[in-house]
């Protein structure tokens, strides 16, 4: 890049003079910044062309990615930014076909950085479960200009995720907590997600939960459905607040079943990590906690009937076996 020295300009500066005087300095990445004192008038092509260079210097000197076709880049981490590629044997900024510049979308691995920018910008998130020699391009200038409301992580395959189908097939008497599970927060998003096959795409909010699920590319309609997901989430978040209300009151008078059952309408919006799911789970822990004494009390007395109240009350929860299995030895005995 050409530097000039400053010169002194009388004042008032004619109007068709340009001038920027920023003193020397180093850029983040090493790039050294001149001053500069540029008189040339307004719409010439030599103006243009060095406010160009002076845009392009500039970006790159932020941590902006503006890169050349095949040249190494150092994307940000958050999934968030993307690169601009020269058409090849070209020069200057790659354009699409609407003439516009052409960015190319930079899918982020999984990283505390990532999920951490996306929850606290509240950004939708597009996950791609690819196969790790996946390397081809998927999508065009106009689906990548989304960046602006997407966030994009790509999942490779692991070569062992095949081998462990059969583990999760053990426990099928298992009861599951009715609490959403974050499972973008999960070792293996290939189970957690349950997919199968690669070029799998999802859309998800902040919080991993599922918006939708494509087999293939999917079209610019996800675009309208990131837009709106902060104003969808608003709405679901009002009526998980209400029912988690209406359990706490009922709680605090006694009324464990009904308590249970806002709780219940809370966890089906199946919207992990958001604060009424949290809160809602932390009264669930404590209705199951004080349920597991009354059990082990009522065990110790061979309360039938109490039992009997007791599996009404706690139905599809982790106590509704334990309950069962204690009914069943009173029977025994009686037998």
């Amino acid at each position: 890049m050409l530097a000039y020295p400053a010169r002194e300009f009388p004042t008032p500066m004619p109007d068709s003079c340009s001038v920027v005087p920023p003193p020397m300095r180093e850029s983040p990445r090493g790039i050294a910044v001149f001053p500069l004192n540029i008189c040339i008038r307004k719409g010439s092509v030599m103006r243009k062309l060095i406010l160009s260079c002076l845009t392009f210097a500039g970006a790159c000197s932020l941590g902006i990615p503006c890169v050349q076709a095949d040249s190494p880049v150092s994307p940000r981490e958050d999934g968030i930014s993307f690169q601009r590629r020269l058409p090849s044997g070209g020069s200057g900024y790659g354009r699409g076909r609407d003439g516009g510049d052409a960015p190319s979308i930079y899918w982020a691995s999984k990283s505390s950085q990532l999920l951490t920018g996306i929850q606290n910008q509240e950004r939708a998130l597009l996950i791609w479960f690819a196969d790790a020699d996946d390397e081809s391009e998927k999508f065009d200038s106009e689906f990548a200009k989304a960046y602006e409301h997407l966030s994009y992580m790509r999942v490779d395959k692991a070569e062992s995720d095949d081998d462990e189908e059969s583990s999760d097939e053990a426990d099928e008497d298992e009861v599951i907590s009715p609490v959403p599970v974050n499972k973008l927060s999960a070792d293996d998003l290939w189970s957690a997600y349950e997919v199968d096959d690669a070029g799998t795409y999802l859309l998800t909010d902040w919080y991993g939960n599922v918006v939708e699920t494509y087999s293939s590319k999917p079209s610019k309609g996800v675009i309208a459905l990131a837009k709106a997901l902060g104003e969808k989430r608003e709405k679901a978040i009002e009526g998980m607040v209400k029912d988690l209300e209406d359990a706490q009151e009922e709680f605090d008078e006694g009324n464990t079943k009904r308590a249970l059952k806002s709780l219940f309408k809370v966890f089906d919006e199946e919207l992990a990590g958001f604060e009424p799911t949290e809160d809602a789970a932390t009264l669930y822990a404590k209705i199951i906690e004080q349920g597991q004494a009354e059990l082990d009390r009522y065990k110790a007395a061979s309360d039938e009937s109490s039992l009997k109240e007791m599996a009404r009350t706690f139905r599809k929860t982790e106590l509704e076996s334990s309950i069962d299995a204690a009914l069943d030895e009173l029977k025994k005995k009686d037998d």
